[in-house]
């Protein structure tokens, strides 16, 4: 019996041993971007163009945060709106669309990029 846990101790010590680490480090802070401490909801852009959420501390504002930090897009007509999620996708006729999560209005927001140049001018709420 004590030759048995024996060697399901050294199976598993074995197997903890075979796991990769990663060397994780910071990407986007408050303290020194302009995105406020309620940073969430990163994605990426299929320009390589990462974003997120609380741009300028605003919780209606998502920002560009590479390849410039700028402002992407901001909902002044709904009171509340609080986005928490970005997500992209490119529709079947090739154009990028980015889906912002409200968590407080309890809806998404999706804006479009028609010319397919990373200028998102329209947005439909569904």
């Amino acid at each position: 019996m004590r030759r048995a846990v024996l060697l399901v101790s050294l199976v598993l010590a074995g197997a903890h041993a075979s796991v990769p680490t990663y060397d994780a480090h910071p990407y986007l802070c408050a303290n020194s971007t302009m995105f406020g401490s309620l940073i969430e909801g990163a994605a990426v852009d299929r320009h390589g163009s990462f974003y997120a959420v609380s741009y300028k501390d605003d919780k209606a504002a998502v920002g560009q945060a590479f390849t410039q930090q700028k402002l992407f897009f901001e909902d002044l007509e709904r009171p509340n709106t609080w986005f928490n999620a970005v997500r992209f996708n490119v529709d079947r006729h090739g154009v990028q669309e980015a889906y912002l999560g409200d968590v407080t209005n309890h809806r998404v927001v999706r804006v479009r990029d028609p010319g397919g140049k990373g200028q998102f001018l329209h947005s439909e709420v569904f």
